[in-house]
């Protein structure tokens, strides 16, 4: 098994978020839904806006965290 493997097998049980789903953020989310992980997005934009930006995506091997207030639930 090669370190980018054991990375992405280390990152299996662990709580994962990207703050903010801009241009960077989608390759990663994608890299890490394709490596089973699970991920939070967290944004103040709400989904409407964001749509666009999740096309492609499994909406439910996300999760989210969206609005003004997103950082305040991130962390729990």
């Amino acid at each position: 098994m090669n370190s980018v493997q054991m990375f992405f097998d280390s990152m299996k049980d662990k709580k994962i978020a990207l703050i903010g789903f801009g241009v960077s953020h989608i390759d990663l989310a994608k890299l890490f839904v394709d490596k089973g992980l699970d991920i939070t997005i967290g944004d103040k934009r709400e989904m409407p806006q964001l749509e666009e930006k999740l096309a492609g995506f499994d909406k439910t091997k996300l999760s989210f965290e969206l609005g003004e207030g997103y950082l305040k639930n991130i962390c729990n």
